[in-house]
């Protein structure tokens, strides 16, 4: 799990990259690899897991909520 969470105001771009790459991009790469073997079997879920601080967001979680929102939406 990456922590790093701070305001926007104390993040730097590295952190912000660290984070999305650790967080949503992992979501793609590990959905694309389950997609192949569905579509052979014709069958499958992938279950994404979020946090109520992507709705609720909560002071100094940018990143974090940033990040989930992005998977929430990806998941759809």
């Amino acid at each position: 799990f990456v922590q790093g969470n701070d305001g926007c105001l104390r993040l730097v771009v590295g952190e912000w990259l660290y984070f999305i790459n650790m967080n949503y991009i992992s979501d793609f790469v590990v959905s694309e690899a389950c997609c192949k073997g569905m579509l052979r079997s014709r069958c499958g879920r992938i279950v994404n897991t979020s946090s109520v601080g992507t709705c609720m967001g909560n002071g100094g979680y940018t990143n974090h909520a940033a990040a989930k929102a992005g998977m929430e939406v990806f998941s759809r």
